[in-house]
C-alpha cells in the first residue's frame, strides 16, 4: 500500500509541477496501456506527445497467505525545461523518501537534545518548511510494514 501511495504521490507531483498553461497545454496521449489481470496484478502505462510517460506493473506475491502483498514497480519520465529527459523509478522514489524520513528523524532527535539542554528554559525550534511538509505526509503514510520479505514489497499487516 505504501508503494502505491508513493507512486500516486510521484505521479501527482509531476502533474502539479507541470505548467498549466505553458507550451505543454496542447499535449495529447499518444500511447496508453491498461491491463487489469484481476487479482494477479496489472500493467499500466501512458506516453504523451510532450514526452511525459509513466509505466507501472503490479504483481500479487504469496497469494492466499498471511504474507500476501502487491509488488509494484514502475517509472515516470518528463522532459525538463532544460531539454533533458528526467526519469524516476519507484526504487529511486522509495530510497529518496526513506532518506527524507531518516534526515527528519535525526533533526527531531537533535531538537529534543537541544530542548533538554535548556534545562526547562524556553526553546524555539528552527523553522523549516520542507520538514513541515514531511511531517504532514509522515502523519498520513508512515505505517509499519509487518512481515516484509524484501524492501520492494509492501505486505498486508
Amino acid at each position: 500500500m505504501k508503494t502505491i501511495l508513493l507512486s500516486v504521490v510521484a505521479f501527482a507531483t509531476v502533474i502539479i509541477a507541470a505548467p498549466q498553461h505553458g507550451p505543454d497545454h496542447n499535449a495529447v496521449i499518444v500511447k496508453y496501456n491498461s491491463d487489469n489481470l484481476g487479482f494477479d496484478g496489472y500493467n499500466y502505462g501512458y506516453e504523451t506527445s510532450n514526452k511525459i510517460s509513466h509505466q507501472e506493473t503490479g504483481q500479487l506475491v504469496n497469494p492466499g497467505t498471511e504474507h500476501e502483498s502487491m509488488s509494484v514497480r514502475g517509472q515516470y519520465s518528463y522532459l525538463g525545461v532544460d531539454g533533458v529527459l528526467y526519469t524516476r523509478t519507484t526504487e529511486q522514489l522509495r530510497k529518496g523518501w526513506e532518506n527524507m524520513k531518516s534526515r527528519r528523524k535525526k533533526k527531531l532527535a537533535n531538537e529534543k537534545v537541544n530542548r533538554i539542554a535548556t534545562g526547562g528554559g524556553s526553546y524555539t525550534p528552527p523553522v523549516d518548511v520542507e520538514n513541515a511538509v514531511v511531517d504532514d505526509v509522515l502523519d498520513l503514510v508512515d505505517i509499519e510494514i509487518k512481515d516484509s520479505i524484501e524492501s520492494s514489497r509492501v505486505c498486508a499487516g
